[in-house]
């Protein structure tokens, strides 16, 4: 059965060699014994990875066929990490980064980067409220028709470009921020409501950053 790549590259990374997982070997246990321990710890390691991707491959696989998703609760399931994992299925989901002749490393190196820029001391703009926007997003494209509704009305488009444009903005939307609101930067005089003029500062903000973002080599997905 087919996984998506990065259920293949977390279980590859956890084989590596038993002595990868070997802890220091008890005094006065001979070798048979201590290999057989880590092997022993190892499968058990292996199995409980597995239950979590497969517990994940579930979750993900009901959600891009509902308008429910417990952004919460995935995000406990990946290890904080949402927002990625959502994107990439969804990117495999729908060939989008093949389709479109994209480097698939670098989207998926730039969708994590965004989520490193939704850090855990900003309990505003989490990572779990990131992937919940991107959800919706994607079920208002799919679910909702609006993705078919903006090829018929932009024909030039392909539904391909509409959905990545589409997930990006909604990846993007409170990038890098501080868990404070435009007002309260305007009303304090914040130095990122100076330099934007104190309009739609956290806005522009995110916008901004995640274009520098994009421009970096290893992130630069639409570079040809």
């Amino acid at each position: 059965e087919d996984v998506p790549s990065f259920v293949a590259e977390e279980l590859t990374a956890r084989r590596g060699s038993s002595s990868d997982w070997a802890g220091p070997a008890g005094a006065g246990k001979d070798e048979d014994t201590t290999d057989m321990e880590r092997s022993l710890r190892f499968k058990d390691t292996v199995t409980i990875e597995r239950v979590r991707l497969s517990d994940e491959l579930k979750v993900l696989s009901e959600a891009v066929k509902s308008w429910e998703f417990s952004a919460l609760d995935f995000a406990e399931i990946t290890g904080n990490q949402p927002l990625c994992r959502l994107f990439e299925f969804l990117c495999e989901s729908f060939d989008v980064a093949g389709r479109m002749g994209l480097d698939s490393k670098k989207v998926l190196c730039f969708v994590g980067e965004l989520e490193r820029g939704y850090p855990d001391s900003n309990a505003y703009h989490t990572r779990a409220h990131a992937a919940s926007v991107l959800h919706s997003m994607h079920a208002l494209l799919e679910l909702g028709g609006l993705a078919q509704l903006s090829h018929l009305k932009h024909a030039e488009s392909t539904l391909e470009e509409t959905r990545l444009a589409c997930w990006i903005a909604a990846a993007v939307h409170d990038y890098d921020l501080l868990g404070l609101t435009n007002d309260f930067l305007v009303r304090t005089h914040h130095e990122r409501a100076v330099f934007y003029n104190d309009h739609h500062v956290n806005e522009q903000h995110s916008a901004a950053q995640a274009f520098a973002l994009m421009r970096r080599a290893d992130c630069n997905f639409l570079e040809g």
